[in-house]
């Protein structure tokens, strides 16, 4: 079966790393977003899973953490929540 897991990240990411401002009412205010994939303005999953049927969302998954972009791929937790989902499929 096929299936999709996005990860990203939730959080603004160390100082001076903020990439976009996009879903802000302020320049400090949540972006609901890790400055590259935001929470529902992207919505990521809806558009990678364009296609698929109703039962093969079932298998699409996207969840964040509280990290920034440059974070989320190179912080030990965002590889243990990765491979955590990839062994819950065995």
């Amino acid at each position: 079966a096929q299936c999709m897991f996005v990860l990203y990240g939730s959080g603004p990411g160390a100082d001076g790393t903020v990439f976009e401002t996009d879903g802000r009412s302020c320049p400090t205010c949540d972006g609901h977003s890790d400055g590259v994939l935001f929470q529902e303005s992207v919505a990521a999953l809806t558009q990678l899973t364009q296609g698929w049927t109703t039962a093969q969302r079932t298998h699409a998954i996207q969840e964040s953490l509280p990290l920034g972009h440059l974070e989320i791929g190179a912080t030990p937790s965002a590889f243990a929540r990765i491979l955590a989902h990839l062994q819950s499929l065995d």
